[in-house]
């Protein structure tokens, strides 16, 4: 999507209708809390003239009860482009109403809420504004990722007298603590990358590939744990118990974020369901060496133990050094999981020498790979009666560009 592609749409002559501008709205809100950079070609601002009728509201549905308050930085960037457009919406609105002859006393301005707030920040957050044009990392930010889960059989969602403060009552949510630099604490784990968010809207575009009986998920490279919490959230919405995620990583700074993930998103007691266990490949290729000499290794113990049903991974070919480690972890899950597990590894290929050398890796010992089209769903009003040409929202948004930033590939991976 680019900036041309926003949201419209005329319900009637009288303008648009409750559910087109409730979803607008939800359409701010979603992209403001994942911290879309609101300049990005990416997001998909509302048209002028919905903006103008939904301003009023926007000070309480992005500000006024969030769970997490955005960095200053963000605030500043986000609250500087909202403005912009809404008085570039003043102005077309007013430029109309004096052609029709229409009395200056009845001339929209931008929302006052919206401008004090702004003032506010610029004043309160001076440092944060000031980190804009020095060059430094981004401060550490809490960002928080919605979608929408399955309506129950029988039951439809109308958004038409849906209370205010109720956007996003039929979405999940996964929220994250992440760190602005690409590479923080000597890791790169400790934020979400592209492969994950794509990896996670390919599964929930399908969730039954989580949530069916006897589904156990083992995780490799988990991270800041987005991809285990979305799967996590998904199993707990189920009517049976019968599935699992064990999310695993690096001992050290990576694990203990991923426990927090959890904590955050209220799935910390939720231990028979989804649990975090530190797993090192260099170690695994390791105890497989001596395998034939020792009975006592805990790594090859716990996959035996944990017996995948399905393996995922994102984001995790990057080094060189790391990818027969890799490879053989994928193999030694497969197996332990039985002849039906297969292993989703989605990739962003910045490196088409590194992808190229993962791949002859993972044929090198005996894996059969297939390349799977990844499923992009989108989040779109319920009611398309109300917004027929309402563009959809992507699912897990991001100002990633395949271009600039390197395509992202799915791969199915088995021992047969």
């Amino acid at each position: 999507m680019t900036a041309a592609q926003q949201v419209d749409g005329s319900d009637s002559k009288d303008g648009p209708g409750p559910s087109t501008l409730m979803h607008a709205r939800r359409t701010v809100l979603i992209q403001y809390q994942a911290r879309i950079p609101p300049r990005s070609k990416a997001f998909v601002w509302p048209s002028h003239s919905i903006l103008l009728r939904i301003q009023d509201q926007l000070d309480c549905d992005l500000f006024q009860h969030p769970m997490f308050q955005a960095t200053a930085r963000y605030q500043t960037l986000f609250l500087r482009e909202l403005c912009a457009r809404l008085d570039a919406a003043v102005q077309e609105e007013c430029s109309e109403l004096r052609r029709q002859g229409v009395d200056e006393i009845d001339y929209p301005e931008v929302d006052a809420a919206l401008l004090e707030r702004y003032t506010q920040v610029i004043a309160n957050g001076s440092s944060g504004a000031l980190a804009i044009y020095a060059g430094s990392a981004p401060d550490m930010e809490f960002t928080t990722h919605y979608w929408p889960m399955p309506a129950r059989p029988g039951t439809t969602v109308d958004d038409t007298n849906r209370d205010e403060g109720d956007l996003l009552k039929n979405h999940s949510r996964v929220t994250l603590r992440e760190e602005g630099s690409a590479i923080s604490k000597g890791t790169t784990g400790l934020r979400t990358w592209e492969a994950g968010l794509r990896l996670a809207a390919h599964l929930v575009s399908d969730p039954s590939a989580i949530t069916s009986p006897g589904t156990r998920i083992l995780e490799l490279g988990s991270g800041a744990g987005f991809v285990g919490a979305v799967c996590a959230t998904h199993q707990l919405s189920c009517s049976h118990n019968d599935v699992h995620t064990v999310m695993t990583d690096m001992p050290g700074q990576v694990s203990t974020r991923l426990r927090e993930t959890l904590q955050l998103n209220g799935l910390g007691s939720a231990t028979e369901t989804v649990e975090v266990r530190e797993l090192d490949w260099l170690e695994l290729a390791a105890e497989r060496q001596q395998s034939q000499q020792r009975d006592d290794l805990p790594t090859i113990h716990f996959l035996a133990q944990a017996k995948p049903t399905l393996v995922l991974a994102a984001d995790v070919v990057y080094d060189p050094e790391l990818i027969d480690p890799l490879v053989e972890t994928i193999q030694a899950c497969l197996a332990a999981g039985g002849g039906a597990c297969r292993a989703l590894v989605a990739s962003t290929i910045r490196n088409a020498q590194t992808y190229d050398a993962f791949k002859a890796s993972l044929a090198s010992f005996g894996l059969k790979t297939s390349v799977v089209t990844l499923q992009q769903p989108v989040m779109s009003v319920p009611d398309a009666i109300w917004a027929p040409d309402l563009p959809p929202l992507p699912v897990f948004p991001s100002a990633h560009d395949p271009h600039l930033n390197g395509r992202v590939e799915l791969l199915c991976i088995t021992l047969h």
